[in-house]
């Protein structure tokens, strides 16, 4: 779940993604949890641009999200626990 975006400039804005967006896969991988959303997205380089798939409100929708640096995209791997 997307807990924040911090940045109206951020990758996660730029891409559409807003808060409370479930991700549910990842650069063609289904998104088991948070943790796992963590390794895939420490696993990929900084400027690739990858498919995301999400539900925003029961609704699935799918955007591209060009990753920017760690910290900016760990939030959106970030979920209420």
């Amino acid at each position: 779940r997307v807990a924040r975006v911090r940045s109206p400039n951020g990758p996660a804005a730029l891409a559409g993604l807003k808060a409370k967006d479930i991700i549910v896969e990842f650069d063609g991988t289904v998104v088991e949890n948070a943790d796992h959303l963590v390794r895939l997205v420490q696993y990929t380089p900084v400027g690739t641009s990858v498919a995301v798939r999400f539900v925003r409100q029961g609704v699935k929708q799918a955007t591209n999200v060009i990753l920017g640096d760690r910290d900016d995209l760990l939030m959106l791997a970030s979920e209420k626990r």
